[in-house]
């Protein structure tokens, strides 16, 4: 989702990072991202004893996910489209 708002270059850590710096995720938000990042790459380091992401770890991933995507794309496009109905309804057209 990062790439797609034009964070292409570097990491994932460093896109979450610059991100951040950018305003573009809150401070929170970046560290929630770092959090499931980390928990991601587990499984590619793991041992015997623990190699796949736990049920938690995988609804925290989603719940996640899910959170980006209304905040990056969902959230901007009601606004836009509640500021242009909102500006279309004040308009001295709608009055008529």
């Amino acid at each position: 989702m990062l790439k797609e708002k034009g964070y292409k270059d570097g990491s994932v850590y460093q896109r979450i990072e610059k991100a951040v710096a950018d305003h573009v995720l809150t401070a929170d938000m970046g560290k929630w991202a770092h959090a499931v990042r980390l928990q991601a790459n587990q499984p590619r380091h793991a041992d015997l004893d623990a190699p796949h992401a736990s049920k938690e770890e995988a609804r925290q991933a989603v719940e996640f996910v899910k959170a980006l995507g209304d905040f990056l794309f969902v959230l901007p496009a009601r606004i836009a489209s509640g500021t242009q109905a909102a500006e279309a309804a004040s308009s001295p057209e709608a009055e008529r």
